[in-house]
């Protein structure tokens, strides 16, 4: 079952590719797809940009691509997320219910 409790996996899967399939504009131009790729869009062009930055003034590009790219990465990704549950609503906590943390995440 997946999160908003209305398909399983294999359900959401299968719909989502007869989506893909069948009307690609619709699935590229999904809210969540674009997100999601705005993260990795961010992400490689924060790293090709320090580093061609950095191999341009003959500098190891190696330490500052490794914080550019986790930077980026990091901050667009808390705010996707932030998005998405906006979007598909948040539950547990947010919604002031108790919500239990697997002893196993400690």
């Amino acid at each position: 079952m997946n999160t908003s409790g209305s398909a399983t996996m294999k359900e959401s899967l299968k719909q989502s590719f007869k989506t893909f399939f069948r009307t690609p504009h619709k699935f590229l131009g999904n809210k969540a797809y674009l997100a999601v790729a705005a993260v990795y869009a961010g992400t490689y062009i924060s790293a090709n940009f320090t580093q061609t930055y950095l191999t341009h003034k003959e500098r190891d590009p190696t330490g500052p691509k490794l914080v550019a790219t986790t930077l980026t990465n990091s901050s667009m990704s808390v705010t996707k997320d932030s998005m998405f549950a906006v979007w598909f609503g948040a539950t547990g906590a947010a919604k002031g219910g108790i919500m239990s943390v697997p002893i196993a995440s400690w």
